[in-house]
């Protein structure tokens, strides 16, 4: 995932599932330093559509850190991340836009999200889902953490996002399949 950030030319949709204070927030937002802030943008899933696309034009890099979990997600839109094909973006008072909307997409949540085709599989194939347990904590959760972690030593956080990156070119664009 944090490789994808850096090298952002195979489409994927990353979901961080756990409970509350498992650290899926943390990983997304230390992810999100590496992509420079005009390249990335902030969409739920469950609301890519119509005007809202018109913030995804252009950009690289897609992340929420807490989705909407009550509404199923359009299968027709993963496949339009996937097939890297440009598409009709409406905007208000404007002409509409031809363009592709971001290949890499990391959202956390609490649970998987519904999707409206049930039958084809389309969102498994689509999607890296990571686990995260919840951790045991001894004080208040420190919600500039991710920050934090990355200022240590930032080189650090590059490097391994760069070791990422170079098994994503190794494998042609191949993500790691999890069990």
């Amino acid at each position: 995932m944090f490789g994808a950030c850096i090298v952002p030319i195979f489409p994927r949709l990353f979901l961080l599932h756990g409970p509350s204070g498992s650290g899926k927030s943390s990983l997304i937002k230390c992810a999100m330093r590496l992509v420079h802030q005009d390249a990335r943008c902030s969409v739920d899933p469950t609301r890519m559509s119509g005007f809202r696309l018109n913030s995804m034009a252009g950009k690289l890099v897609n992340a929420m850190t807490d989705i909407e979990l009550t509404k199923p997600i359009e299968d027709s839109i993963v496949k339009m991340i996937e097939d890297r094909i440009p598409i009709t973006i409406e905007r208000k008072n404007r002409d509409d836009v031809l363009s592709t909307i971001p290949p890499i997409h990391m959202f956390g949540a609490n649970g998987i999200p519904a999707t409206k085709d049930l039958t084809s599989g389309a969102m498994l194939r689509r999607w890296s889902f990571l686990h995260l347990a919840a951790m045991n904590k001894s004080e208040e959760p420190d919600h500039d953490f991710a920050n934090w972690a990355f200022d240590q030593n930032p080189d650090a956080v590059v490097l391994w996002a760069f070791g990422g990156a170079i098994r994503l070119l190794k494998n042609k664009g191949r993500y790691t399949e999890f069990a």
